[in-house]
């Protein structure tokens, strides 16, 4: 019987705002002649709209059997009933929709924790990847320098033996064309 007398309620404020709203834009002052035609206008038609929800609201507490209040929606697939449906079911505070948002935010809770937790395994995992990528780098790089001062050691040897080599060379020129020169010019 409560949700009888709450329809009702909800009636009447709905009919009580519409009659509200009409005696506010009565009360309107306006000196513009067609300001004044267009709020005339609209509070015809927010009495005509008054007059005929109040002749429904009429017929429906007439014929409303409120033990069992039924509503039946109808209409095209995406049409937006079950949207309606939820929205009233939230709207109402209904029990089994109430224990079935928080089974899942346990559900949401439960998933957060499972996913913060393989973030931090993934953490740790990218960590240790990056540190083992680290060291090799820089083990890579040691292998460099020391290449590096091989090569250096060598090129230096290779410039001091083919610098002994041209010594040699020209001394061995130099003294065999001196002898040369001796046996040639009778020296």
């Amino acid at each position: 019987m409560e949700q009888a007398i709450q329809f009702n309620k909800l009636y009447q404020d709905i009919s009580e705002s519409l009659e509200s709203a009409q005696g506010d834009l009565s009360s309107l002052t306006l000196d513009n002649q067609e300001g004044k035609e267009k709020v005339s206008g609209i509070v015809a038609q927010l009495a005509t709209i008054k007059s005929h929800f109040d002749s429904e609201l009429g017929l429906l507490q007439e014929n409303a059997e409120w033990e069992n209040f039924v509503i039946a929606f109808f209409g095209e697939t995406n049409a937006g009933k079950s949207t309606i449906i939820e929205s009233l079911r939230i709207l109402f505070n209904e029990e089994s929709r109430q224990n079935l948002i928080n089974s899942n935010i346990d559900d949401l809770n439960k998933a957060k924790q499972s996913l913060e937790e393989h973030v931090v395994v993934v953490k740790t995992y990218i960590e240790q990847v990056a540190l083992k990528q680290a060291t090799q780098y820089q083990s890579l790089q040691n292998e460099v320098i020391k290449i590096t001062d091989i090569i250096q050691l060598e090129s230096s040897l290779r410039i001091k033996k083919k610098n002994n080599i041209n010594l040699l060379v020209g001394a061995l020129l130099g003294t065999g064309l001196t002898s040369l020169c001796w046996i040639m010019f009778g020296g």
